[in-house]
């Protein structure tokens, strides 16, 4: 098996990441790294002016590859800051990027909402043109970068057979068969009706957007690990869970113009079928995160707006 012939150490604490890594930075002078945070995937730290994300398991260092591929060849065509990462791979060390950091406020959806007016309306500005260039960049970027391939149809139709064997003896029938209708005509879309597939960035959600706070400029956007291709509707999912409805409505606005109220449909059924997964995922376990997951699932499929995500 694969995973038995891996050598490489996969450090799960910044201290023994921090000295594997140590005489393995490029231009390594004897700085600090300091530890800066945390994820599913990374360890990151401040290396003086520079940030190091170091992989915490193979799927990671593949993300990181994938991300610093990307990069390479749109960080320049973007209207905000982003990451350049270096992708290194050296022996006996985990893999791990090394990029100028990007500055700017952890921008919150409490920051986003205590603006002024003004401010606010600049960041909802800001975030859509970022979006708007992002998505305008050529897909075959992704393709030579071996990006996933989003579709929601793939999924609904995978879903519906995950949801029949873990989750619809956890639902009331009215919230299964909303979902169960929902599902199945998004597994059978008419010919044509999928946007073309664009870069994503796949994580648009605080902690990876930055800002000026006194004005709401943004002033860059960090973290492509997730980076894939697809609708474009799937880039606003966590501007809707973690900004909230008010302010993804700003956003899309700034974003579509007149077109906004056709996106809104889209955007919630991208949050159903993520929803959905992450509440499949959960089902084998139990407890609290399973619990959370079905209640959003019918509070989604139960809200009056939601009738155009069971019949579209």
């Amino acid at each position: 098996m694969l995973r038995a012939r891996l050598t490489v150490p996969f450090p799960l604490d910044h201290r023994g990441a921090a000295a594997l890594l140590a005489s393995r930075l490029p231009g390594a002078d004897g700085r600090p790294l300091e530890p800066l945070g945390e994820g599913d995937y990374c360890l990151a730290f401040r290396w003086g002016s520079r940030v190091v994300r170091a992989a915490k398991h193979p799927a990671a260092a593949a993300a990181l590859r994938r991300e610093a591929c990307v990069l390479a060849e749109v960080a320049g065509l973007l209207p905000l800051p982003v990451p350049r990462p270096e992708y290194h791979a050296p022996p006996g060390c985990p893999p791990f990027t090394v990029h100028d950091e990007v500055r700017g406020e952890v921008l919150t959806r409490e920051g986003w909402e205590g603006m002024p007016a003004p401010a606010r309306t600049r960041a909802a500005s800001d975030l859509a043109a970022f979006l708007r260039a992002l998505h305008s960049l050529p897909a075959e970027v992704g393709d030579r970068c071996g990006l996933e391939r989003l579709d929601a149809a793939s999924k609904a139709r995978s879903l519906r057979g995950s949801c029949a064997e873990g989750l619809h003896a956890r639902l009331d029938r009215e919230t299964r068969d909303r979902l169960d209708a929902a599902l199945a005509g998004w597994s059978s879309p008419a010919p044509g009706a999928a946007p073309e597939a664009v870069l994503l960035h796949r994580d648009v959600a605080p902690g990876h957007l930055l800002c000026d706070p006194a004005t709401g400029r943004l002033t860059g956007v960090i973290d492509f690990g997730d980076v894939a291709l697809g609708e474009p509707a799937r880039d606003f999912v966590y501007v809707y869970e973690d900004f909230g409805p008010a302010i993804l409505a700003e956003v899309l606005a700034a974003y579509a113009g007149e077109r906004a109220p056709a996106l809104l449909p889209e955007v919630r059924r991208w949050y159903l079928l993520e929803a959905v997964e992450w509440t499949v995922a959960a089902s084998g376990a139990g407890g609290p995160e399973l619990e959370e997951g079905l209640a959003e699932i019918r509070r989604e499929l139960a809200a009056p707006e939601a009738v155009t995500l069971h019949t579209g």
